[in-house]
């Protein structure tokens, strides 16, 4: 007992005993190892941690965008190396069935974030060789923005006049007036005329070929086709648009390219990428069933089309009034319209309700005399020929 008291004094006593100089500096160093080993620990893990979530985010990108893509409108669906997109190739045909205005020479379309795409439409005016460049940008199924960018020239058309030469035991003022008006034009002028047929006469397609022939009409731009039993004189949804033939619609290196695709269609719809240019000298029967399978594919196509619409005109399906939801009910659709104009042409063929050409002003008395005809409009006027197809 007296032994483990004497080692247990021992003990106490050296608490008194100078404090040794090197245990401090020991002690620091030690600390100063074990934060650097943590901190390298902690680096080590952000890093890791860090690739991880690049590796998330890129995956979410290249993942996650195409799955939240397929939420919106895609104006590129369907397009790949050989092949036209869905939306290329109803906008052209589509555009194939409108007889006037200016014509869709080409689409590019590109994708600059998720559910937006900005898409390049170029117009040409045949008649006045006049570019237009159509810029919209679609982001998340609205129009974001639409500039119209380059300049294009555009006029009013004139409305039609009577080719009857007189009203009863009265000359026709407007009829007299406009001949002048033509007569008094340099010889080298080309005047853009709009014929007018009324739909009662049924002027079938066989009359206006043999009317082109008889006056040596060289350019035929549109004949408007009776599209509706509700029709009057100068209306037509929809037609044949020969402007086209003047114009490489398909370059030469997107044809060969896509070449398998074009004629795929052509299978399932006849004569609707025809081999040659749309003419008037075509056979009819042909034109009939290009006409036919241009309808028949738009209409097939209906999905589509109402996708289209109501990105380019949402106000159709969402009115925000009672009195605009009244309004476009009234209206019919667009799909509405292709399935009457379909069935109009196969119950009558080909009715011509409208022809654009080009003449000279030398000629246009003798071809207004023909009795097919029952109006005219001027729809405008170039001194010389500097027409797109001068060169052809």
């Amino acid at each position: 007992m007296k032994k483990a008291e004497a080692i247990q004094d021992y003990l106490f006593s050296l608490e008194d005993l100078p404090k040794n100089k090197e245990i401090p500096i020991f002690e620091t160093e030690d600390v100063k190892h074990i934060q650097k080993v943590i901190q390298k620990k902690w680096l080590k893990q952000g890093i890791i941690t860090g690739i991880i979530v690049l590796f998330v985010l890129l995956g979410g990108y290249f993942l996650g965008g195409p799955l939240l893509n397929q939420l919106y409108f895609n104006p590129l669906k369907g397009q790949s190396e050989n092949t036209y997109s869905d939306f290329e190739l109803y906008e052209r045909i589509k555009d194939s069935l409108s007889p006037d205005g200016p014509n869709l020479t080409s689409v590019n379309i590109q994708q600059t974030g998720i559910g937006t795409y900005q898409v390049d439409g170029q117009y040409v005016d045949v008649f006045r060789n006049n570019y237009q460049l159509q810029s919209i940008t679609i982001k998340k199924d609205e129009i974001d923005y639409q500039p119209v960018t380059s300049y294009y020239h555009s006029f009013l058309p004139s409305s039609w006049i009577s080719t009857e030469k007189m009203f009863g035991s009265k000359p026709n003022p407007d009829l007299a007036e406009l001949k002048e008006r033509i007569n008094g034009m340099p010889k080298s002028s080309y005047l853009k005329i709009k014929l007018y047929f009324e739909p009662y006469k049924k002027v079938e397609l066989n009359q206006v070929q043999s009317l082109v022939k008889q006056n040596e009409l060289e350019y035929v731009l549109g004949a408007g086709i009776l599209s509706t039993d509700y029709s009057y004189l100068g209306t037509s949804n929809f037609g044949l648009n020969f402007g086209k033939s003047y114009l490489r619609i398909f370059n030469q290196e997107d044809a060969v390219s896509h070449r398998e695709q074009l004629e795929q269609l052509n299978e399932k719809y006849p004569e609707l990428f025809p081999s040659n240019n749309i003419r008037i000298s075509m056979d009819s029967d042909k034109l009939e069933q290009h006409y036919l399978s241009m309808l028949s594919y738009l209409i097939d196509q209906e999905e589509l089309g109402t996708e289209i619409e109501k990105v380019y005109f949402p106000q159709v399906y969402n009115p925000s009034t009672e009195e605009e939801k009244e309004l476009y009910a009234s209206y019919p659709k667009y799909i509405d319209s292709l399935k009457e104009a379909k069935t109009i042409v196969e119950k009558n063929g080909l009715i011509v309700s409208t022809l654009t050409i080009v003449i000279q002003p030398y000629q246009f008395e003798s071809l207004i005399d023909d009795e097919i005809i029952s109006g005219v409009g001027l729809e405008g006027v170039e001194i010389e020929n500097n027409f797109l197809w001068s060169d052809l």
